[in-house]
């Protein structure tokens, strides 16, 4: 794909989010109860966090986070970033009880 899809998306959604088509329309009603924009917008919101895992999971820089890890432990400061990312070592980290 495109380097500039990740803007594309993120744009395009942004002007889906101006939903000024539905601003003076009372009726349809959606499931004969909710006003069209009132439905466009639950359903905008149900999209956006999809859109964003998907952006995320595809797009995130992993690169530069492996050149940080790589950097501390070069440094011997291993303590200051950790690379285990299981649950059980934020309590640790944070000066909670010890397992």
């Amino acid at each position: 794909m495109s380097r500039w899809f990740p803007a594309l998306l993120a744009l395009a959604f942004y002007l889906a989010h101006q939903d000024f088509w539905f601003w003076r329309t009372p009726r349809p009603f959606a499931l004969g109860t909710l006003p069209a924009g009132l439905w466009y917008h639950a359903a905008y919101t149900l999209c956006v966090p999809l859109v964003m895992i998907v952006l995320l999971r595809r797009y995130w820089p992993h690169h530069l986070e492996d050149a940080v890890l790589t950097d501390a432990s070069h440094d011997g400061a291993t303590d200051a970033v950790s690379t285990d990312r299981t649950p059980d070592a934020a309590p640790a980290q944070l000066g909670g009880p010890r397992a």
